[in-house]
């Protein structure tokens, strides 16, 4: 792989600085050369500079091609190396071509855009090919996997393009035909997994992505996780919006109750010893849930993941200043739920109904056997109890439109909502006017409704002790005043299709026990 052209420092100035000469290029489809960025001092970076790295064909002889600036430059051996000629001030350089991308401009016609090993103009200071294989393996970190970061690191793939442009139909496609109808959210999520699938087939035929994804496991995994993000980005407004609609009203009404919520951490089965533990920073933490930007399920599985990680973090360090460090007194799932509901009333975030069947719908299905997975149902029991708890429902405010059925109920949209609060910041147009889609029919769609709830583990099951037969799901009456643990016991533990701490421990050959830290 080559340099990552959409931070590089050249290829910026010129979109931004040298907008001029850049409008030109594209529009008369010349060829840009971006120079590696660590083969230049970007204080180097004038119309000059620019200007000696803009190459139009020659109509004289074949390979050879000008700049704007007078000087001319060859490619030998097929294409792999460009030379500089005449004009230049050290004639005869060779720089290699690493990458080659084609962008489209505002025609849709092609152009397209090289990245060196070094520049043609100034020192030259070649990055070695293994030093780039190096950066490139790790080129994405998981912190930083953002849908803005892997989208940029998709699009650097060479020939990457024409996959990408038949993605962009079927995601258009959906935009404009497919229907979100209230209960069949999961059946909508299906399509999408499908839709996700058939898209990251199409990527790894693209021979750039497949020499890249054939080094190690790990560079199938990101090259995987940016392709769905890259398709659950393309339908995030629709879907989300959607599902906003339907649950916009119990979305406002909770909110509210949160809001002027009295709920105290003893009230719900917090540990005494943890009582007095500062959920501050947690609560910054869960607010990146509803952050602008923020669109993918796996963002947002993220802000969750984040969220646990800081109180347990704190948690732990609460403990060990009041000296409490032995296997004893070891922080435990058990111990982190409840935290988890404080933090929520303390942030109060608005749509969270709609984000828990957002992510219990539309994530990974992968997500399931993955820590991610353990996080995700720890946020749905979490939100689960505070919907329907009368230790938060009892305020007066919640006496208005009660959720509707068990589960995941419903409501009617509360008009005062503004559908547009959590669009995403990414204009799909934008993107998808980058390339030339080509017309192609979307993926079939399935048929089947499916609407089962969201269901957390018992605090039973929890703690690893015999499931016990459920007779079925008690109404907020029957769990009058009732802590968490027995919220959740009242909960049915079929139906979800997310992992329970339970399920998680199984599927890892171990069972945390009683005093024994189950977190992780």
């Amino acid at each position: 792989m080559g340099d990552d052209i959409d931070v590089n420092p050249f290829f910026a100035a010129l979109k931004t600085t040298f907008i001029q000469v850049y409008n030109d290029a594209a529009d008369n489809q010349r060829t840009i050369c971006v120079p590696h960025a660590r083969s230049f001092d970007s204080s180097s970076l004038d119309k000059w500079f620019i200007e000696s790295h803009i190459l139009t064909s020659s109509p004289y002889f074949a390979g050879q091609y000008l700049t704007p600036n007078g000087k001319c430059c060859e490619m030998e051996d097929g294409e792999s190396n460009l030379v500089a000629g005449e004009g230049f001030g050290d004639v005869g350089r060779s720089c290699r071509i690493l990458t080659e991308n084609v962008f489209y401009n505002r025609e849709y016609k092609a152009y397209r855009v090289l990245i060196l090993d070094s520049a043609l103009e100034g020192p030259q200071r070649r990055v070695k090919l293994s030093e780039e294989n190096d950066m490139a393996a790790a080129i994405v970190p998981p912190a930083e996997r953002s849908f803005q970061r892997l989208l940029q690191f998709l699009v650097s793939f060479p020939g990457i393009e024409s996959a990408l442009q038949r993605i962009d139909v079927s995601v258009r496609n959906f935009n404009r035909t497919y229907e979100i109808v209230e209960g069949w959210e999961n059946d909508v999520g299906r399509h999408c997994g499908e839709m996700c699938s058939r898209s990251k087939d199409l990527v790894f035929h693209v021979s750039s992505v497949n020499h890249y994804a054939s080094s190690c496991r790990a560079h199938v995994e990101l090259i995987e996780e940016a392709v769905e993000s890259y398709v659950m980005g393309g339908v995030h407004d629709k879907i989300f919006q959607e599902i906003l609609q339907a649950y916009g009203g119990e979305d406002a009404r909770l909110a509210r109750v949160l809001k002027v919520s009295d709920l105290q951490p003893q009230d719900i089965g917090v540990r005494e010893d943890l009582c007095c533990l500062d959920l501050a920073p947690a609560v910054k933490a869960i607010s990146a849930l509803v952050k602008a930007g923020v669109i993918t399920p796996r963002e947002k599985l993220g802000a969750i993941q984040e969220t646990t990680t800081t109180l347990t973090r704190m948690a732990e360090a609460l403990l060990a200043r009041q000296g409490k460090t032995s296997s004893e007194h070891a922080l435990t799932t058990d111990d982190l739920l409840p935290l988890l509901c404080m933090t929520l009333v303390k942030a109060a975030p608005p749509n969270l109904v709609t984000h828990s069947i957002y992510l219990s719908n539309f994530s990974s299905s992968s997500t399931s056997t993955t820590e991610l997975g353990f996080h995700l149902a720890n946020f749905q029991a979490a939100v689960q109890f505070l919907r329907e708890t009368p230790l938060v429902q009892k305020h007066p405010e919640s006496q208005l439109d009660p959720p509707r059925g068990a589960g995941l109920g419903l409501t009617d949209p509360d008009p005062s909502d503004d559908p547009d609060l959590f669009r995403s910041s990414w204009n799909f147009d934008e993107i998808q006017n980058q390339h030339a889609p080509p017309e192609m029919e979307p993926f079939p769609m399935t048929a089947q409704a499916e609407n089962s709830p969201i269901t957390p583990p018992s605090r039973q099951n929890r703690r690893g002790s015999k499931p016990q037969p459920r007779s079925g799901w008690r109404s907020p009456q029957d769990k009058k005043d009732s802590g968490l643990g027995d919220f959740l016991d009242a909960l049915i533990d079929e139906g979800s299709h997310s992992i329970s701490s339970r399920q998680f421990y199984s599927q890892h050959n171990h069972a945390p026990g009683p005093g024994e830290s189950s977190l992780y």
